[in-house]
């Protein structure tokens, strides 16, 4: 099955059915992913590492983040630590998109059409991104996703999906309606 977008499901099958968890990821993580290289995900991975990550991490302690996808820049492999897992390529991002608490796409540099929102949306994820970037993809903010915009907006809508299960699986409901349009 393709969608008219360019996403292409034939690996992740039947979305009820389980995915396996994949190996030595944490048990709760938000996740960002992209082709690692390209400059506008590097840009986003580091400014969700550094700027983002350490209140959401004091806030919550028990929380990760996945940084998954091929070719991670210097820059991305250097983000790596106890609480930051770069994984480079992976055989299938669906699986990673399933565990992830929520999915936080903080792309200042961003142009076009961000499949990746589709991808974590059509799985029903809570995801966090640029107003720019869910315009792109026809998502309205506390309807489908939520749209920051600054270092603390993007904190407290984070904060809201991570902390409010029933916020995350509304979002998620919805989000899903637009992933899979």
């Amino acid at each position: 099955m393709t969608l008219p977008n360019g996403i292409y499901l034939e690996d992740l099958g039947d979305i009820s059915r389980p995915l396996p968890r994949p190996p030595g990821i944490p048990l709760r993580y938000v996740l960002f992913f992209g082709h690692m290289s390209f400059a506008p995900n590097v840009d986003a991975a580091q400014w969700l590492a550094t700027d983002i990550m350490p209140v959401l991490r004091a806030r919550i302690p028990d929380i990760k983040l996945v940084i998954a996808g091929s070719q991670p820049d210097p820059g991305v492999q250097a983000l790596a630590t106890a609480d930051t897992i770069v994984t480079g390529s992976v055989d299938s991002m669906w699986p990673y998109v399933r565990y992830a608490a929520a999915c936080i796409f903080p792309l200042r540099r961003a142009a076009g059409l961000q499949n990746k929102i589709l991808e974590a949306l059509v799985l029903g994820k809570a995801v966090v991104t640029t107003r720019q970037c869910a315009a792109s993809v026809g998502a309205k903010s506390g309807v489908h996703l939520l749209a920051a915009d600054s270092v603390q907006e993007f904190i407290d809508a984070s904060l809201s999906v991570l902390n409010d299960a029933s916020m995350a699986t509304r979002l998620g409901a919805a989000g899903l309606a637009i992933g899979a349009a």
